[in-house]
């Protein structure tokens, strides 16, 4: 008995979450019950998810949707532009960030063009109100558009009152950097921790060039241990961030370093528009039917001719290489949607007479032709339906005879040789007839 005793004993282990003895069951067992292994593999999971998270807050400041986020609220004077957020709504505010930088495009000298920038449909310097940092509150509208509307305000979006904003979330120009996004992760709290642990921030370009070129002249290094090796980076890192982006390109082409870069024209002003139209009906706001149909009806002729057989004729429909320089119809009509997103007041006329009265029915259809849009339907009911296209003419077949020709049986000389052979595969004395 106390042979067994003792061996029982000497097999009894601890159990590495609850602390517990158990007597295992097997060599591997390292857990009493199966709930303290769940239990111990859900804490694991928990503090993994934790250093990420710690990991991608801090990566958060050396990104372009996060220096975005600093700046918007550096002019706002107050973080509380950040109101009423969700993770989902600041998942959408970067992807609109980044839509709005695609439809810029890059030219080929590797320039961002800026046909295009984020409007505020309340204005962020409003006197009274403070417009938000929200999708529901920004439109991507043209450069000179957003630049010609000041404080000017109509209606719509979202706001926060001014008198309504706290001392302890105000900033300005002198904040430091570091305290702004310390405030940002205070205010936004649970909302921001959410919205990383399901998206990853991607860095800058700036700080993926500095990363690169750190990179690169570490390989040339060596240290004598970790902390000087930390220490070094820390110092490269501090002093190229004085640098412009276009430095650092200088710098690692110099060094061989491949660049990624992109060139993509600027997308044209209406389909953007569309895209915004129907981002907004997502959201539950509508703009006027007639103008929504019209654009529609232009945006469908401009990007999916070949899908369907679009027959109004349309004036001004000559777009030109540079759409800014000269308008067209489709300019004008995106003009209009981005006013009526704002809840301003559209114009009706295109060169000097109603809009609706470009869109012109043609002289005939063939009969087998249906309308493929609302607008077409629309002109036809006001209109008719124009006629079949008239059926062409027979040829008449005519043969003219040259009575002064003269045939070859006409000239003295003319002798045909009749031969009487007939040529036979056999011989006619065989034939049995």
């Amino acid at each position: 008995m106390s042979n067994k005793s003792a061996n029982t004993t000497k097999r009894k282990r601890t159990c590495h979450h609850c602390k517990s003895s158990y007597i295992p069951s097997r060599s591997d067992q390292k857990f009493c019950s199966d709930e303290c292994r769940y239990k111990a593999k859900s804490e694991k999971q928990s503090k993994a998810n934790q250093k990420k998270l710690e990991r991608r807050v801090s990566r958060l400041r050396r990104t372009g949707f996060g220096q975005y986020l600093v700046r918007e609220c550096i002019r706002a004077g107050s973080v509380q532009i950040l109101t009423d957020h969700t993770p989902e709504t600041l998942h959408e505010l970067a992807k609109l960030r980044t839509d709005c930088f695609i439809n810029n495009g890059v030219s080929l000298d590797g320039e961002l063009n800026k046909a295009y920038e984020l409007s505020h449909i309340c204005p962020v310097n409003g006197h009274s109100i403070v417009g938000l940092l929200h999708p529901h509150n920004l439109v991507i509208a043209s450069k000179a558009f957003n630049r010609s509307r000041s404080k000017r305000y109509m209606g719509g979006g979202k706001w926060i009152e001014r008198n309504k904003l706290l001392p302890q979330w105000r900033v300005d120009a002198d904040t430091p950097v570091s305290q702004v996004y310390t405030k940002i992760e205070k205010f936004l709290g649970q909302v921001l921790k959410d919205y990383l642990n399901e998206h990853s921030p991607k860095l800058s370009y700036k700080e993926r060039l500095v990363n690169k070129l750190v990179k690169h002249a570490r390989s040339e290094q060596e240290f004598q241990n970790k902390e000087d090796k930390k220490s070094w980076e820390d110092r490269a890192r501090r002093i190229l961030h004085n640098f412009s982006s276009e430095e650092l390109e200088q710098k690692a082409l110099a060094r061989n370093l491949t660049l990624s870069s992109f060139n993509v024209s600027t997308t044209r002003y209406l389909p953007v528009m569309i895209e915004e139209v129907r981002r907004f009906k997502r959201y539950g706001i509508s703009i006027n039917p007639t103008f929504e149909a019209f654009a529609e009806y232009l945006y469908e002729i401009q990007c999916m001719a070949w899908t369907a057989d679009y027959i109004l004729e349309i004036d001004g429909n000559d777009m030109q290489e540079n759409e800014w320089v000269a308008p067209s119809i489709q300019y004008w009509m995106a003009q209009q949607l981005c006013s009526l997103l704002h809840k301003e007041k559209p114009e009706y006329q295109f060169n000097g007479k109603p809009f609706a009265e470009c869109f012109k029915l043609p002289e005939f259809v063939r009969k087998s032709w249906t309308p493929v849009h609302r607008v077409e339907e629309w002109k036809i009911a006001q209109h008719g339906r124009p006629p079949e296209p008239p059926a062409p003419p027979k040829p008449v077949h005519a043969v003219v005879i040259d009575t002064n020709t003269v045939m070859p049986w006409d000239l003295p000389s003319y002798n045909p040789v009749i031969s009487t052979a007939v040529d036979s595969p056999f011989d006619s004395s065989e034939c049995p007839f």
